[in-house]
């Protein structure tokens, strides 16, 4: 703990590129790069350990049964926090355009396949929010597109005017992944997520042998042309994701 408390003081925790898409003009709008930036404390194996952890959580455990490289960082992070995985547009002379911090400090950059039907490409980002255990945590996606010099992240508009990012998790009770438009001209975003139904709970729950009642929530995310729209269904039922992902005809 000594020798990873000195190293700390001598370099304090800075970011490092872990992955970088180029991206051109023609298809992106600019010339330049985006980045992944983590915790330069990590290496790519230790990022593969820990993914789907929460390091905080279980770092108790790993200084007593960890190798000496992973019980030094989780010394250190007692000191010092890991920072937040960071995502970095920059132009072709490498300046930095624009950045989004996360609250979780692993994360994976990958392109999507083409949304528009045209050259047109989406990022996808997906944080590790996973914890170790439970049913509803787990890596959410986040898509974005460089567009005007800064990135800009896909939003949706509900029936009720409202403006958020799509909820793209996978867990146990969620699911999402990208389906062809019924036009042929670019895909959907199609997520399902299985939740207690706490309207019927109180009374299912006073039963004798009551089960919990479940919700199934369809999400369809559809662009209309100029922006994207997000249509939900629900059902009475239980999904988990051992089977096979709903059929379309399902979603809304």
């Amino acid at each position: 703990m000594l020798l990873a408390l000195l190293l700390l003081a001598l370099n304090p925790p800075s970011l490092a590129r872990v992955d970088a898409i180029e991206l051109s003009a023609n298809a992106d709008g600019l010339d330049g790069k985006i980045e992944l930036l983590e915790d330069a404390r990590f290496h790519p194996a230790m990022s593969e350990t820990w993914w789907g952890q929460d390091g905080a959580m279980v770092c108790d455990e790993w200084q007593k049964y960890g190798d000496a490289e992973t019980r030094e960082l989780c010394a250190s992070i007692e000191q010092s926090p890991l920072l937040p995985a960071t995502i970095r547009l920059l132009d072709a002379s490498g300046k930095v355009l624009d950045e989004r911090r996360f609250d979780r400090e692993l994360a994976k950059l990958e392109p999507a396949a083409l949304l528009y039907g045209s050259k047109r490409r989406t990022f996808l980002v997906t944080v590790d929010y996973g914890i170790g255990f439970g049913s509803y945590a787990g890596p959410m996606t986040y898509l974005v597109e460089p567009r005007d010099k800064k990135l800009q992240w896909l939003k949706a508009r509900d029936k009720s005017g409202s403006v958020s990012e799509p909820q793209l998790v996978r867990t146990l009770k969620s699911e999402w992944r990208l389906a062809r438009r019924a036009d042929g001209l670019g895909q959907d975003i199609l997520a399902v997520q299985c939740r207690p139904d706490f309207e019927r709970e109180e009374s299912a729950s006073s039963e004798p042998g009551g089960d919990l009642p479940f919700l199934i929530h369809f999400f369809r995310y559809h662009f209309d042309g100029k922006s994207w729209i997000e249509s939900e269904r629900t059902e009475p039922g239980f999904w988990e994701d051992e089977g096979e992902f709903p059929s379309a005809d399902r979603f809304p």
